[in-house]
């Protein structure tokens, strides 16, 4: 069997390739498989907040989105609104927000975005109240209570 070497200038270990069957090598094999393990582990720590940018529920700790996932809508990333009985929140728009399930059925009463409709989104660790799920027939976003969410990590 023919074994070919191969080395990593930057870390100067040397690998012996040895060719399996199904065509690929050990080498292509544990390479594969030490990237299937960062990727769980990466997965991991997005889902449990640990990863740099990672926003928690600051009243239970559970990851709730990332700091990645801000987007704009109505031209700004922030605002701020009151609703209907005087309560004013602050509010920071996220494309997804997996920490979050929603509850109640959806409406278009009191929108602060015009053509979206509103659901309530709370914390799917603790069930605090975290915002709102916004969706139109095009898009969809979630209007989280800034000060409800912190850098994982810092939690209650």
């Amino acid at each position: 069997m023919h074994e070919a070497r191969t080395s990593d200038e930057s870390s100067g270990r040397v690998w012996a390739e040895v060719p399996r069957a199904r065509g690929r090598s050990r080498l292509a094999r544990d390479g594969a498989t030490a990237t299937r393990r960062r990727v769980r582990r990466s997965a991991r720590a997005v889902e449990d907040g640990t990863e740099e940018g990672g926003l928690c529920c600051t009243a239970c700790g559970r990851h709730i989105t990332h700091a990645a996932q801000a987007c704009s809508v109505a031209g700004a990333h922030d605002h701020r609104f009151t609703n209907p009985h005087g309560i004013g929140y602050r509010v920071s728009c996220f494309a997804t927000a997996p920490g979050v399930r929603t509850v109640g059925p959806e409406t278009d009463e009191h929108t602060w975005f015009p053509g979206y409709r509103w659901t309530v989104a709370v914390c799917a660790g603790c069930g605090g109240h975290l915002g709102w799920r916004f969706r139109s027939s095009e898009a969809g976003f979630y209007g989280l209570i800034t000060p409800r969410l912190g850098p994982c990590g810092d939690g209650p």
